[in-house]
């Protein structure tokens, strides 16, 4: 694929891969072109949709800036010019926008002037959301907002909910350097799995590791169940899984789901009242660091 060029300089814009997103960056000026939901994935100050916050007062921009009026990189909006929007509408800090594409070019600097603004808004609280690297690994605490949903009470319905309730869910994941590439799914195993299995009723094959209490343990699933059973054949890796589900991890007050995929490690918990953290770096639960441990195991 053909690089974009930069809308500041005009240089070739290098791809860069993180485990979570990938990113277009200009070598030399440092500016970045994000993609859809990029800018969401890397402002890590406040919780919830920071792109929609910004494009509500998009019809006039009377404002100073430091550059030009640019045109968008993307091959598709063929030198459509972008769009001068503030962030949050009141803020010091110009982005350029593609209303075409959705695309946002931000210089170098503006993400992390993006993220001090935040952190004064929000100075009466921690940072809302988190992501960086703890021992060489990226971590990220997601915010899932207003979310009394199946998947945060650990796949069960909730039938008694009768009217809306705001409610955070704390999602916490560690990537792993490189996907696995096995369409992996590992989660707890529950009684109506067991139920569900026992009838045949489950969707996809369960795969059976060979080994009787982590098979009882955790539902296994995935495309490749030759590399699966490959991977959790380290006694190691099974024994830190199992002591993980016995000590029922709470980051506050419930112990929540462990799920693994191809790409990370996630562990959910919730629903709480509004505005529940976690300090991911102190991490006072311990959680973090064991599921640091376990990417490092699975990747070994």
């Amino acid at each position: 694929m053909k690089p974009l060029q930069c809308p500041k300089c005009q240089s070739d814009m290098d791809r860069i891969r993180e485990p979570d997103i990938e990113i277009d960056k200009c070598p030399d000026c440092g500016g970045k072109f994000l993609d859809p939901g990029e800018l969401n994935a890397l402002v890590t100050a406040m919780a919830g949709d920071i792109e929609f916050c910004s494009l509500d007062n998009l019809d006039h921009f009377d404002g100073e800036d430091k550059h030009p009026w640019r045109n968008c990189p993307k091959p598709e909006c063929l030198g459509h010019r972008m769009r001068k929007i503030d962030l949050l509408a009141y803020s010091d800090t110009i982005f350029d926008h593609c209303d075409k594409c959705g695309g946002f070019f931000l210089d170098q600097g503006e993400l992390a002037d993006t993220n001090l603004e935040l952190e004064a808004l929000t100075k009466h609280k921690s940072h809302d959301e988190y992501r960086g690297r703890i021992d060489g690994r990226l971590v990220r605490l997601d915010i899932l907002a207003d979310a009394l949903l199946k998947s945060c009470a650990g796949g069960l319905p909730l039938p008694f909910v009768t009217g809306a309730v705001a409610a955070d869910c704390l999602r916490l994941s560690v990537y792993f350097e490189k996907p696995l590439a096995a369409n992996l799914h590992v989660s707890s195993e529950k009684w109506m799995g067991r139920f569900l299995k026992s009838i045949g009723l489950l969707n996809r094959q369960d795969i059976e590791i060979g080994h009787a209490e982590f098979d009882a343990a955790f539902i296994v699933k995935g495309d490749d169940p030759e590399k699966i059973r490959r991977i959790f054949s380290d006694a190691a890796l099974r024994d830190e899984l199992l002591q993980f589900r016995a000590k029922k991890f709470r980051m506050q007050t419930r112990p929540g789901t462990l799920e693994i995929m191809d790409r990370r490690i996630v562990y959910t918990e919730g629903p709480y009242a509004e505005g529940t953290r976690y300090d991911v770096e102190a991490d006072p639960a311990g959680i973090v660091r064991w599921m640091v441990r376990l990417a490092a195991l699975m990747e070994s």
